[in-house]
Protein backbone atom coordinates (compact mmCIF):
# COMPACT_ATOMS: atom_id res chain seq x y z
CA UNK A 1 0.00 0.00 0.00
CA UNK A 2 3.02 2.14 -0.62
CA UNK A 3 2.79 5.04 -3.46
CA UNK A 4 4.23 4.36 -6.93
CA UNK A 5 8.07 3.87 -6.84
CA UNK A 6 9.98 6.81 -7.84
CA UNK A 7 13.89 6.75 -9.36
CA UNK A 8 16.53 9.30 -8.62
CA UNK A 9 18.51 9.70 -11.13
CA UNK A 10 20.41 12.82 -10.48
CA UNK A 11 20.45 13.81 -14.50
CA UNK A 12 17.78 16.89 -13.77
CA UNK A 13 20.25 19.24 -11.58
CA UNK A 14 23.30 20.66 -12.31
CA UNK A 15 26.63 19.92 -10.70
CA UNK A 16 27.65 20.43 -7.72
CA UNK A 17 26.13 20.43 -4.06
CA UNK A 18 22.37 18.85 -4.20
CA UNK A 19 19.82 21.71 -3.01
CA UNK A 20 18.07 20.54 -0.29
CA UNK A 21 14.18 19.50 -1.45
CA UNK A 22 15.21 17.66 -4.51
CA UNK A 23 12.93 14.90 -5.04
CA UNK A 24 11.01 15.60 -1.71
CA UNK A 25 14.81 15.09 0.58
CA UNK A 26 17.86 16.74 2.58
CA UNK A 27 20.78 15.98 0.98
CA UNK A 28 24.17 16.50 3.57
CA UNK A 29 27.06 15.56 1.69
CA UNK A 30 25.93 14.88 -1.77
CA UNK A 31 27.20 16.39 -4.87
CA UNK A 32 25.67 15.56 -8.38
CA UNK A 33 28.75 14.82 -10.78
CA UNK A 34 28.69 14.73 -14.77
CA UNK A 35 30.65 10.98 -15.09
CA UNK A 36 33.48 12.89 -17.75
CA UNK A 37 35.43 10.37 -19.60
CA UNK A 38 38.36 10.26 -16.18
CA UNK A 39 39.95 7.60 -15.23
CA UNK A 40 38.23 6.90 -11.96
CA UNK A 41 34.90 4.51 -11.12
CA UNK A 42 33.00 7.30 -12.03
CA UNK A 43 33.10 7.01 -15.42
CA UNK A 44 31.42 3.57 -15.25
CA UNK A 45 28.60 4.63 -12.45
CA UNK A 46 25.60 6.29 -14.32
CA UNK A 47 22.66 3.85 -14.67
CA UNK A 48 20.29 6.56 -16.05
CA UNK A 49 21.87 9.57 -18.39
CA UNK A 50 25.04 11.04 -17.44
CA UNK A 51 25.23 11.83 -13.87
CA UNK A 52 25.67 10.38 -10.62
CA UNK A 53 25.65 11.21 -7.10
CA UNK A 54 28.99 11.04 -4.51
CA UNK A 55 30.26 12.14 -1.63
CA UNK A 56 33.03 14.75 -1.37
CA UNK A 57 36.09 14.22 0.47
CA UNK A 58 34.60 10.94 1.07
CA UNK A 59 32.94 12.01 4.05
CA UNK A 60 29.03 10.21 4.95
CA UNK A 61 26.77 11.29 2.99
CA UNK A 62 22.80 11.27 4.22
CA UNK A 63 19.58 11.56 2.80
CA UNK A 64 16.50 12.50 4.96
CA UNK A 65 12.93 13.62 4.41
CA UNK A 66 10.06 14.42 7.54
CA UNK A 67 7.65 11.78 5.21
CA UNK A 68 8.29 8.12 5.94
CA UNK A 69 9.74 6.76 3.01
CA UNK A 70 11.02 3.11 1.87
CA UNK A 71 14.21 3.00 0.34
CA UNK A 72 14.04 0.10 -2.45
CA UNK A 73 17.30 -0.45 -3.83
CA UNK A 74 20.42 1.74 -5.62
CA UNK A 75 23.23 1.32 -7.82
CA UNK A 76 26.50 1.94 -6.46
CA UNK A 77 30.70 2.15 -7.46
CA UNK A 78 33.42 3.23 -5.96
CA UNK A 79 35.36 6.08 -7.62
CA UNK A 80 39.35 4.83 -6.70
CA UNK A 81 39.45 1.90 -5.17
CA UNK A 82 38.07 -1.69 -5.51
CA UNK A 83 36.54 -3.84 -2.31
CA UNK A 84 35.58 -0.05 -1.33
CA UNK A 85 33.01 -1.05 2.01
CA UNK A 86 29.89 1.30 2.72
CA UNK A 87 27.92 1.04 5.89
CA UNK A 88 24.75 1.97 5.04
CA UNK A 89 22.10 2.80 8.03
CA UNK A 90 18.77 3.82 8.32
CA UNK A 91 16.51 5.02 10.84
CA UNK A 92 12.67 6.79 11.40
CA UNK A 93 9.22 5.62 13.06
CA UNK A 94 11.03 3.15 15.60
CA UNK A 95 12.46 1.29 12.30
CA UNK A 96 16.42 0.86 12.34
CA UNK A 97 18.13 -1.04 9.45
CA UNK A 98 22.01 -1.44 9.31
CA UNK A 99 24.20 -3.16 5.95
CA UNK A 100 27.49 -3.50 5.19
CA UNK A 101 28.01 -4.16 1.51
CA UNK A 102 31.42 -3.75 -0.99
CA UNK A 103 31.75 -1.81 -4.15
CA UNK A 104 34.26 -1.87 -7.18
CA UNK A 105 35.47 0.89 -9.80
CA UNK A 106 34.89 -0.90 -12.82
CA UNK A 107 30.80 -1.24 -12.23
CA UNK A 108 27.86 -0.41 -10.60
CA UNK A 109 26.64 -2.84 -7.89
CA UNK A 110 22.70 -3.11 -7.69
CA UNK A 111 22.16 -3.04 -3.87
CA UNK A 112 18.84 -3.62 -2.66
CA UNK A 113 17.16 -2.53 0.79
CA UNK A 114 13.80 -2.66 1.37
CA UNK A 115 13.64 -0.69 4.01
CA UNK A 116 10.42 0.63 4.72
CA UNK A 117 8.95 3.33 6.83
CA UNK A 118 12.25 5.49 7.50
CA UNK A 119 13.08 8.87 7.48
CA UNK A 120 16.66 8.93 6.91
CA UNK A 121 19.53 7.23 5.67
CA UNK A 122 23.28 7.51 6.31
CA UNK A 123 26.16 6.24 3.23
CA UNK A 124 29.88 5.36 5.25
CA UNK A 125 32.61 4.40 3.14
CA UNK A 126 36.05 3.05 3.94
CA UNK A 127 38.69 0.66 3.20
CA UNK A 128 39.40 -0.66 -0.27
CA UNK A 129 42.57 -0.51 -2.26
CA UNK A 130 43.13 1.55 -5.32
CA UNK A 131 42.76 0.16 -8.58
CA UNK A 132 45.55 0.18 -10.75
CA UNK A 133 46.13 2.75 -13.32
CA UNK A 134 43.64 5.58 -11.33
CA UNK A 135 44.51 8.60 -10.35
CA UNK A 136 42.88 9.56 -6.95
CA UNK A 137 43.08 7.27 -4.20
CA UNK A 138 39.85 8.63 -2.02
CA UNK A 139 37.22 6.58 -0.64
CA UNK A 140 34.25 8.14 -2.70
CA UNK A 141 31.58 6.23 -4.15
CA UNK A 142 29.03 7.42 -6.50
CA UNK A 143 25.55 6.50 -6.17
CA UNK A 144 22.81 6.32 -9.16
CA UNK A 145 19.22 5.51 -9.54
CA UNK A 146 17.77 5.32 -6.00
CA UNK A 147 14.71 3.53 -6.04
CA UNK A 148 12.05 5.45 -2.92
CA UNK A 149 8.21 4.81 -2.02
CA UNK A 150 6.67 7.54 -0.67
CA UNK A 151 5.21 6.01 2.46
CA UNK A 152 1.30 7.77 2.71
CA UNK A 153 0.32 9.56 5.94
CA UNK A 154 -2.78 8.11 7.97
CA UNK A 155 -5.16 10.88 6.52
CA UNK A 156 -4.32 8.83 2.75
CA UNK A 157 -5.34 5.98 4.30
CA UNK A 158 -8.72 7.54 5.52
CA UNK A 159 -9.38 8.87 2.52
CA UNK A 160 -8.67 5.98 0.34
CA UNK A 161 -10.89 3.95 2.42
CA UNK A 162 -13.86 6.40 2.30
CA UNK A 163 -13.37 5.75 -1.18
CA UNK A 164 -13.52 2.00 -1.84
CA UNK A 165 -16.93 2.79 0.38
CA UNK A 166 -18.59 5.01 -1.47
CA UNK A 167 -17.48 2.86 -4.53
CA UNK A 168 -18.81 -0.22 -2.61
CA UNK A 169 -21.79 1.72 -2.15
CA UNK A 170 -22.40 2.59 -5.89
CA UNK A 171 -22.08 -0.83 -7.14
CA UNK A 172 -24.36 -2.38 -5.06
CA UNK A 173 -27.15 0.41 -5.80
CA UNK A 174 -26.44 -0.46 -9.47
CA UNK A 175 -26.73 -4.22 -8.85
CA UNK A 176 -30.06 -3.72 -7.44
CA UNK A 177 -32.37 -5.28 -9.77
CA UNK A 178 -35.58 -3.72 -10.27
CA UNK A 179 -39.24 -5.13 -11.70
CA UNK A 180 -39.97 -4.42 -15.25
CA UNK A 181 -43.45 -3.08 -15.47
Amino acid sequence: TCAMATTITFDDIAPGAIANGYEGFDWTNFSAHNALPLTSGYRYAPVSGTQTAFNPFGAPATMASSTAFTLNNAFFTAAWRDGLNIHAEASGNGNNYSMDFTVNATAPSNVVFNWANINSVTFSSSGGTPHAGYSGTGIHFAVDSITVNAVPEPETYAMMLAGLAALAAVARRRKTVHPVA
